[in-house]
């Protein structure tokens, strides 16, 4: 219920219309308050301390870079490379500049061992702290204590969050609420409490949230809506503060400093075509009438999911049934109706996008954790909801009931993040057209030495999709293995068509042709590989063997010392040296190189 301040047992009409605004709250002890949420968020989440790795997005931003991120000293280099860069591949690899998300992966790595609970503890505190956030922030805009704590329980185990908790890479979206929310309360504070403190820490946790995740550069336009249906309502909350526009210098300085960063880090990465953005922007917006959906009636939830493989019905119904609720409503503040709207929709647009034009738009449930918090807003100007009253025991119960339903369907979604299989299987069995999630499944299924069910994935996957990447490759290798190499490297020359930066479809071309024994060939198929990962020392190390099968000793032995500069105790280049040396018929040069290796401890 929203608090109104009276006048002679008549309620102002100027005061009601700001009924939600930054009016100082009343003071109380809110422990108790914060116990209850941080106990249930925690009862909820706490089995995925046992949890693994899905083989995903955790493996490419953790296990690939667990070196990097071991290393103290490496420290400041986070804020110099991309999100996706990949140790193993030594080359920026995506279209995202998010060193926060890297630094709590860094964090998270200097704390704890190679079991990755750490990790998994750390995406459960980040929620928490949500939750308590958002129960804080709902009593700044003068929602009662009570609906305030039903709101942050019911996001503390909202199903379609799950995403962000569960799986380790959704964090980037709880830390981006955490911090947005700090930044939009220290907002809130400056204009309430007049002290230039408050300023500086709202611009500070701004540029934090621009270094979290860049989705947040549409903050700036839904706190000058704040502002003036909130904030500028009544004369005395703006009343000697700083106008406006310094606010905008501010957010327009500081997001001018992001992107000069993010453009001296990722060079010439700028992402797709502006034009291909807003076309797919535009045929992605029935996707958020199911995000809506998702919000009240959390169904139809899995890893994947794709619009043409999820229901409009329950969107709908909630959209349908809010807008009737909203009509009927004799006390709703349109105002923060219209705030809400525009958090919901400016927060929930990116979440269309899609981000690569080889795949499907996946409409990932993790990035409705910001969004949420408008659509909340909104429905707290239902009558029934204002009017919620702890003494009334059909309330009570009601709320209960509400928070008891999502508690267990977010357990029986949070069993899909538990390892790859069942994320995986999530995946390709509640988005059966989603060409990804069966490549996925095939992954899994061939590292598990299932090969027929690799062979009927990953030939699903590209009946679905002719155009994405990996799993020609992927269905090569398998080919190769089973003895067919003519259609091995047919499907490897294709992943080169579709993706002519594909380093690993052309090293094992470089591979096959080996085995043939067509070492002129592989010899370029391996160089070919070299010029996309120019510092790959298992391709380096393959193509010394190949240039000693051709006789071309030096070039070998130079390649070799070259892998052994970076990896002094590898077997194979030491082997292979080993060899050249034992039939290499140019005793100077073999002088002349045992030296150079002794010189680098490594003597024959």
């Amino acid at each position: 219920m929203v608090n109104d301040f009276k006048k002679g047992g008549m309620k102002s009409i100027k005061e009601k219309n700001i009924s939600a605004s930054v009016i100082p709250t009343k003071k109380g002890n809110p422990v108790i308050y914060y116990i209850i949420i941080s106990g249930i968020a925690f009862l909820l989440y706490f089995p995925i301390l046992n949890y693994e790795f899905t083989d995903h997005d955790d493996t490419v931003l953790i296990k690939d870079c667990y070196s990097f991120l071991k290393e103290p000293s490496n420290v400041f280099e986070i804020f110099s490379r991309g999100v996706y860069y990949s140790t193993h591949q030594l080359k920026l690899n995506g279209q995202y500049y998010r060193p926060i998300l890297t630094l709590s992966f860094f964090v998270d790595t200097q704390t704890g061992d190679t079991h990755f609970w750490q990790f998994y503890l750390s995406n459960i505190l980040f929620h928490i702290t949500c939750c308590i956030l958002l129960f804080y922030l709902l009593q700044k805009l003068k929602y009662e204590k009570f609906i305030s704590l039903i709101i942050s329980l019911i996001f503390a185990v909202h199903p379609a969050l799950v995403q962000a908790v569960a799986w380790v890479p959704g964090r980037n979206d709880s830390l981006l609420t955490l911090f947005t929310l700090l930044s939009f309360i220290f907002f809130i504070l400056y204009f309430e409490k007049k002290k230039i403190k408050f300023a500086i820490l709202h611009f500070f946790f701004f540029f934090i949230c621009l270094l979290t995740k860049e989705t947040i550069i549409f903050l700036p336009v839904i706190l000058y809506v704040f502002y003036v249906l909130k904030v500028n309502t009544e004369n005395k909350f703006a009343a000697k503060s700083l106008k406006l526009k310094y606010f905008f210098i501010g957010w327009l300085v500081l997001s001018i400093v992001y992107f000069v960063l993010r453009k001296n880090v990722m060079q010439d990465i700028i992402g797709l075509p502006i034009t291909y953005t807003l076309t797919n922007l535009f045929y992605n917006l029935p996707g958020l009438i199911q995000y809506i959906g998702k919000m009240f009636l959390p169904f139809q939830l899995n890893t994947s999911p794709l619009i043409q493989d999820t229901s409009f019905i329950f969107g709908i119904i909630t959209i349908a049934l809010i807008v009737f609720l909203l009509y009927k409503s004799k006390q709703k503040n349109n105002k923060n109706i219209l705030f809400g709207f525009f958090w919901l929709l400016l927060f929930l647009f990116p979440a269309l996008i899609r981000t690569s034009d080889k795949y499907e738009a996946i409409l990932l449930e993790h990035r409705m954790y910001l969004p949420i918090f408008g659509f909340y807003i909104i429905i707290l100007e239902i009558d029934f909801v204002k009017k919620n009253d702890i003494k009334n025991k059909f309330h009570k119960l009601l709320c209960v009931f509400i928070i008891g339903i999502y508690f267990i369907l977010s357990i029986n979604h949070r069993i899909d993040f538990k390892d790859a299989y069942h994320y995986c299987k999530s995946g390709f069995e509640g988005s059966p057209n989603n060409s990804l999630a069966h490549q996925s499944m095939g992954i899994y299924y061939q590292l598990n030495n299932n090969k027929e069910g690799a062979f009927k994935e990953y030939t699903k996957a590209i009946s679905l999709n002719p155009s994405i990447m990996n799993a020609r490759n992927n269905l090569g290798y398998l080919y190769m293995e089973s003895g067919d190499s003519i259609t091995a490297k047919k499907l490897f020359l294709e992943e080169i068509q579709f993706d002519e930066t594909s380093y690993i479809a052309y090293y094992n071309l470089g591979r096959l042709t080996f085995n043939q024994r067509t070492y002129a060939e592989a010899e370029e198929y391996y160089k070919n590989a070299l010029l996309i990962e120019p510092d790959n020392a298992v391709a380096e190390n393959d193509l010394a063997a190949c240039y000693s099968m051709q006789k071309k000793y030096e070039e070998a032995i130079k390649m070799c010392i070259k892998v052994l500069d970076k990896f002094p105790r590898y077997e194979f280049p030491l082997r292979n040296i080993k060899q050249i040396f034992s039939v290499w018929n140019d005793d100077a040069k073999i002088k002349y190189y045992k030296s150079i290796l002794n010189k680098k401890g490594i003597n024959y």
